[in-house]
């Protein structure tokens, strides 16, 4: 069956909408298979989860249960507040 293949090239103008939008604050969008992550500043990450649903949409994609989003800059203090950070 290739119907994930098929859905993964479906998707993929939306995953790149997101992108876009995401990435000029310095965010990024990782996707697998059904899987969308989007991380970066909550605002632009919620714009461009508005952005992945407005694409999603228009290729007949409407069923969007869950999303949560990943402030990065959040993670990297909790990340760099370790000890592994030299603090």
């Amino acid at each position: 069956p290739t119907s994930t293949q098929w859905f993964c090239i479906a998707q993929h103008a939306a995953v790149a909408s997101a992108h876009e939008v995401v990435s000029e604050h310095g965010g990024r969008v990782m996707a697998y298979a059904d899987d969308v992550f989007i991380m970066g500043p909550p605002e632009a990450a919620f714009d461009a989860f508005v952005a992945f649903q407005i694409q999603a949409y228009n290729v007949g994609s409407s069923n969007l249960e869950s999303f949560r989003i990943i402030d990065t800059n959040m993670a990297r203090k909790s990340a760099c507040s370790s000890k592994r950070c030299g603090k």
